[in-house]
């Protein structure tokens, strides 16, 4: 009787440490998990899935390889404003200037014709 009363410990005492063993290495792997998913939610995060999202679509808009939504968008605001060492516009090459140009001109033309 007392015999099969240790094997009951043992055996309950094993499956309680198999228990623990297993739930820390599950809480492990969920903790593990969370933190790869964190920045990809985080609205303060440059690397959500938002942020993410958005950039690809300028670059693919703007036609650019690199960059973020911020840095489109920058650049284009700021086009054709001089650059403070060679007084050149920055970000606007002459074949925008003149393809705008051209664009605007069109545009006026077709409000005054109207």
């Amino acid at each position: 009787m007392a015999s099969e009363l240790k094997m009951e410990v043992i055996a309950v005492l094993g499956v309680t440490l198999a228990v623990i063993y297993l739930t820390n290495k599950a809480a492990g792997a969920a903790k593990e998990t969370v933190q790869q998913i964190i920045p990809k939610i985080d609205p303060t995060s440059d690397q959500n899935l938002a942020y993410q999202g958005a950039s690809s679509i300028a670059r693919w808009l703007a036609g650019r390889e690199d960059g973020t939504l911020g840095d489109i968008w920058y650049d284009y605001v700021h086009k054709g404003e001089p650059d403070p060492v060679t007084g050149q516009p920055q970000n606007y090459s002459a074949e925008q200037q003149a393809a705008d140009l051209k664009a605007t001109q069109q545009l006026e033309a077709g409000y005054h014709g109207m």
